[in-house]
């Protein structure tokens, strides 16, 4: 099995470390006036996801779709809530090289790594490879356009059910 994906594209979920297809979801309430896009990462917020100020946050999981909240509580979205999902994701800063893989990241938005937040024990995700490799024993994943060294595929490992790491 391999996959192949474009490298413009907002963060994407790759599949589980196992390799199984199949991942845990859940419906969350959005919150009022925010807009959660399909691939954003998002936090629970007074009991509700919303994608704002990312950075160090425990992260919930990834939107499967785009929806906003209204002062109701009735839009809901559903998140990835599975901790063995793989992500592919972009820098907002330089290029990740090899000898990053095994660091720990936050997110600087929604969408993007914010590389200065670059830990060996601490983040809530951990590179396992970068755009430009594949995993040993996974399936290939193949990234086409420019740049690919500026993406890398991420667990999510300081989430909403298990803590910090």
């Amino acid at each position: 099995m391999s996959q192949t994906v474009t490298a413009v594209q907002a963060p994407q979920a790759l599949g589980r470390i196992d390799g199984h297809t199949n991942f845990a979801t859940q419906e969350f309430v959005v919150t009022s006036g925010v807009t959660v896009n399909e691939g954003d990462f998002v936090k629970l917020s007074s009991g509700k996801v919303t994608n704002a100020s990312m950075a160090g946050a425990r992260i919930v999981g990834m939107a499967l779709g785009t929806a906003t909240g209204n002062a109701g509580g009735t839009i809901t979205v559903l998140v990835c809530i599975d901790p063995n999902m793989r992500y592919l994701i972009k820098t907002a800063g330089s290029n990740f090289a090899s000898t990053t893989v095994g660091q720990y990241y936050d997110l600087s938005t929604a969408s993007t790594i914010d590389q200065t937040s670059a830990s060996a024990t601490t983040g809530g995700l951990v590179l396992l490879a970068t755009g430009d490799q594949t995993i040993p024993n996974s399936p290939v994943i193949g990234i086409q356009g420019a740049n690919t060294a500026a993406y890398g595929i991420f667990k999510v490992v300081e989430n909403f059910q298990n803590g910090p790491n």
